[in-house]
């Protein structure tokens, strides 16, 4: 990180550091697990080992156990073994490992957690995983021209938002943590400054490899959105970054072919695939309600299912879906306060973000284009709440310090002073 952009101090490297580990610091420092293995033992044979059967503590959070869990075992024991990890033939139906894109055996964080046991393995990836969205964060939102402060701010508020909390044991979660060096890249890139591409390219295989290609499709969006915005302008070397761009797109895919072109070999043979052929509402938001824009301003207004509140009773309702598009009161309000002080670019932010929470909510028109995009109409919309988490983090380090760049359009020699940039 350091080697590529030098303006992220060590400080907030340590710092960053410290906040990665002390949020999984239990699970990392003890026997406990932050995955729910308790849901184990509500299935046969582990159920049979017990006096008295149990109840697990969050319900919900069944993917990890049966999941993520034995599909990260199989990829480690494969590939400890020196073996590819091509097939799943413990399964009793057999399933591809490769094929399956959960698996995600070349997924560069689990990678380097392989001489760990699979289930303390995961928690470090994750671990990993939320300090890469703090150092990406940050670097993007300086090189926005957000001060230590506000890029500090921001990165806190999209790594710590419900979205990349709640789906931090899943690929969506692994996924989303790539997003910020993937928007930066792409302006880097389009200013010709150092390490643009190797970046881009870098931070996009990683975000390729970890595993949810449907998050991969909506990253591959919003770099769309931010490349358009970058063409507008008078700015030459257009065609030179239209060019660089496709490069790096050609290169990522090589990365990836490994993990893409059998996930898209076996995509048509799925369970998912039949499902959305046969009724493609079945993954789609419900149509929106006041009940479904509420966990904007608090993620759990409808229950928690660790505390036992939660009742699933909202049509097509699921928790993660619900809760995961929750940055932070605070940050919502810098947020706005930033639109409306400073307009501009952090106006547009917001109201790009605004037009993703309206697709992941079902609002009409916003929906309607999604629909519309030719191989995205089968997408769950509703994880577009991950651009609306990251245009609220975005906008907010940009928004905190509106007071210090009011100052510097009123009085810009002593703003140029205070920030060292003009001698006393």
């Amino acid at each position: 990180m350091r080697w590529w952009r030098r303006e992220v101090s060590w400080r907030a490297v340590g710092g960053y550091l410290i906040l990665a580990f002390a949020f999984h610091a239990v699970p990392l420092a003890t026997p406990a697990s932050q995955a729910a293995t308790d849901l184990a033992y509500v299935h046969i044979p582990w159920k049979e080992t017990l006096a008295e059967p149990v109840t697990p503590k969050n319900p919900t959070l069944s993917d990890v156990p049966l999941q993520m869990l034995p599909f990260r075992s199989l990829v480690r024991a494969r590939l400890l073994a020196g073996e590819a990890p091509l097939w799943a033939h413990e399964l009793g139906t057999g399933q591809p490992l490769l094929g399956n894109a959960q698996s995600a055996p070349f997924a560069p964080l689990h990678l380097l957690a392989l001489p760990r046991a699979p289930l303390p393995a995961l928690t470090l990836a994750v671990a990993w995983q939320m300090l890469v969205a703090l150092l990406l964060m940050h670097a993007l939102l300086l090189r926005l021209g957000a001060g230590g402060a506000g890029a500090a701010f921001g990165s806190i508020a999209f790594a710590l938002s419900s979205y990349l909390v709640a789906w931090a044991y899943h690929p969506l979660g692994a996924v989303a943590a790539w997003l910020p060096g993937v928007l930066l890249g792409v302006a880097l890139l389009r200013h010709g400054e150092r390490g643009g591409f190797a970046g881009l390219v870098a931070c996009a295989t990683a975000a390729t490899l970890a595993g949810h290609p449907e998050s991969l499709a909506n990253t591959a969006l919003a770099s769309a959105a931010v490349t358009a915005a970058l063409l507008v302008g008078r700015e030459p070397g257009r065609l030179r970054f239209l060019a660089r761009l496709a490069a790096a797109a050609v290169l990522t895919f090589a990365f990836s072919a490994p993990a893409l072109l059998p996930f898209v070999a076996t995509l048509s043979e799925s369970e998912r695939w039949e499902a959305v052929r046969r009724n493609p509402r079945i993954v789609q938001p419900a149509l929106p309600s006041p009940a479904t824009l509420l966990p904007v301003v608090q993620p759990l207004v409808h229950g928690s299912p660790r505390e036992g509140t939660w009742t699933g009773r909202l049509p097509r309702s699921n928790f993660n879906e619900l809760c995961t598009v929750w940055a932070g009161l605070a940050a919502l309000a810098f947020a706005a306060a930033g639109a409306v002080a400073l307009r501009g670019r952090v106006l547009a932010i917001l109201l790009a973000g605004g037009a993703a929470l309206g697709a992941a909510l079902h609002l009409t028109p916003f929906y309607d284009l999604m629909e519309a995009i030719p191989l995205l109409e089968h997408g769950a919309h509703g994880r577009l709440r991950l651009l609306w988490v990251l245009a609220v983090a975005v906008a907010a380090g940009l928004g905190i310090e509106a007071e210090r760049v009011q100052a510097a359009y009123e009085d810009p020699a002593h703003w140029l002073i205070e920030e060292g940039k003009l001698p006393v």
